[in-house]
């Protein structure tokens, strides 16, 4: 799934078929005309504010700005695979960095999404990138230095790849369990569900979910537990082009 060019994404994680086996087991009667297509996509987008996550892997494009140091930042992790890294040069030309083999110029961090330089990259005396192919070797060994840095620019920096995390079952529950609560509150006779309490006699029973330590939690305890146990990534990409 692209997705380049977004702030937040939202992502459904749902089928039709998750949508059906979920709510038969609450409302034996349930077809699927019964939720409006409005519910489906507010679930989507309150578990991407909630989280402030999206779990998708995406081939996207970034912009950086070197800034003269050995390493550079992407805004979204983890790394799963990259494409190319291009120096882009004061005129517009082009530079692709070597990314794999016994050449490699570069060594990267999935989960932080550092990419660090290990080999250096030539610059005139001016700092300007060259190509040593382009360059006499007389010349190259008095008037280019190598250095490990990333040359300094704007958006001089360009990395393609693929980028984030698969989606997991959780998150099918979690949109799941919030599509239920709405319907509940809006036809209570049909979707009740959640935690029940009631006391006869001198006994008192809870309906709900178990913590283990005795204790019971209600339908928006459950969901905010759920929520505690997804890893979190930052899905603000605003440097995606």
């Amino acid at each position: 799934m692209a997705c380049e060019n977004f702030e937040q994404k939202i992502v459904d994680y749902l089928s039709d078929d998750d949508i059906a086996q979920f709510f038969c087991m609450i409302n034996p009667n349930f077809t699927s005309d019964q939720i409006p297509d409005y519910i489906r996509q507010s679930s989507a987008e309150w578990l991407a504010f909630k989280t402030n996550t999206a779990w998708v892997e995406c081939n996207q494009t970034f912009l950086l700005s070197g800034d003269g140091t050995a390493c550079v930042e992407l805004p979204r992790v983890p790394i799963v695979e990259l494409t190319s890294i291009t120096i882009i040069k004061h005129d517009d030309t082009t530079f692709d960095l070597t990314l794999t083999g016994t050449e490699k110029q570069i060594q990267y961090a999935c989960d932080t999404g550092v990419i660090k330089l290990i080999k250096p990259i030539h610059l005139d005396d001016s700092g300007s990138l060259i190509s040593t192919d382009c360059v006499d070797t007389e010349l190259f060994n008095t008037s280019v230095q190598s250095s490990l840095r990333f040359p300094t620019g704007v958006n001089n920096i360009k990395i393609v790849g693929v980028f984030g995390s698969k989606p997991l079952a959780l998150l099918k529950l979690l949109q799941l369990l919030n599509m239920g609560k709405t319907m509940q509150l809006l036809q209570p006779e049909q979707y009740a569900f959640g935690k029940v309490s009631e006391q006869i006699g001198r006994y008192r029973y809870s309906l709900g979910v178990s913590t283990g330590d005795n204790k019971v939690l209600s339908y928006d305890g459950y969901i905010e537990t759920l929520c505690k146990l997804l890893p979190m990534e930052e899905s603000f990409t605003i440097l995606a082009v």
